[in-house]
């Protein structure tokens, strides 16, 4: 008998802008503070994204079982609307 996926944790979600694709140009600076390095690293992103797209991460432990199958996101919805709403959790012990 199969067990029930349990389902992955949202930690953020942001749809992408004309500023973002700036910053990652490295034409435009990062609105917040972080480690150069990081920001740097975000040039690694150029020819992969485009305005409009979502940057999503998300926390799963997969079990064994589950490994057979594919990863399918959808998109989610509210009522009969997308849901497009930026989502930000700043989780206190969450790994980079």
């Amino acid at each position: 008998m199969r067990k029930l996926a349990l389902p992955a944790t949202l930690e953020w979600a942001k749809r992408i802008t004309d500023n973002d694709i700036g910053v990652i140009q490295g034409q435009r600076r990062f609105n917040r503070e972080a480690p150069q390095e990081e920001i740097a690293a975000l040039m690694n992103l150029k020819g992969h994204i485009e305005k409009g797209q979502f940057i999503t991460k998300l926390r799963k432990v997969f079990s064994k079982e589950e490994m057979d199958d594919d990863l399918e996101i959808v998109r989610a919805r509210v009522g009969d609307k997308d849901d497009d709403i930026e989502h930000y959790e700043i989780l206190p012990t969450s790994p980079p």
